[in-house]
């Protein structure tokens, strides 16, 4: 289990590529997982950052200075990783309510926005006390290659097999940390 402290460590990991490889919509650090809502940036024309390296990059970022902290050494999150597509705005609201209330859905806090592993804009823009979730969710990117993807598309990464990424695409994240 992550204490506050590194769960701190691994909301810098993440946030550490905003602007820079991803855009986050929405962030939960858990006790033992994470969840991302998250757009990979276009690195050059019709070329976005791969999403698979910036994960990577967080795991072993996160793993080293946790490690460190801990006096320990080896993997600390599992390998593998849940990523799905996220298709248009209705599932792109769904799927940040779900970041948003999951400390609050876990018993962990009684207003999800106290949580101390939460990243969202209305977080950072320093605002407190309880919202309801549809009135400060972020706008989906709506830029011209956001793609509309049919219901049917669910995408998840596994270990060997080839990883399918659409540029400019929305994706919601979870990796967890190894048992």
């Amino acid at each position: 289990m992550l204490s506050r402290r590194e769960r701190d460590i691994v909301k810098r990991e993440v946030l550490h590529w905003h602007g820079r490889k991803w855009t986050v919509h929405a962030l939960t650090v858990m006790p033992d997982h994470v969840h991302v809502l998250a757009t990979p940036l276009e690195a050059s024309p019709g070329r976005w950052f791969p999403l698979s390296e910036i994960v990577r990059s967080i795991k072993v970022g996160s793993a080293l200075t946790i490690n460190r902290g801990r006096g320990s050494k080896g993997a600390l999150w599992q390998s593998e990783s849940f990523d799905r597509i996220v298709r248009d705005d209705r599932e792109f609201h769904e799927k940040e309510g779900y970041v948003i209330e999951n400390a609050l859905r876990a018993g962990l806090v009684e207003d999800p926005w106290q949580w101390d592993g939460l990243s969202h804009p209305s977080v950072e823009a320093g605002r407190t006390g309880p919202r309801p979730v549809q009135a400060c969710v972020s706008t989906p990117p709506t830029t011209p290659h956001q793609p509309r993807i049919p219901g049917d598309t669910v995408l998840r990464r596994r270990r060997k097999l080839p990883h399918w990424e659409l540029g400019g695409a929305t994706y919601f994240l979870t990796f967890r940390l190894r048992r």
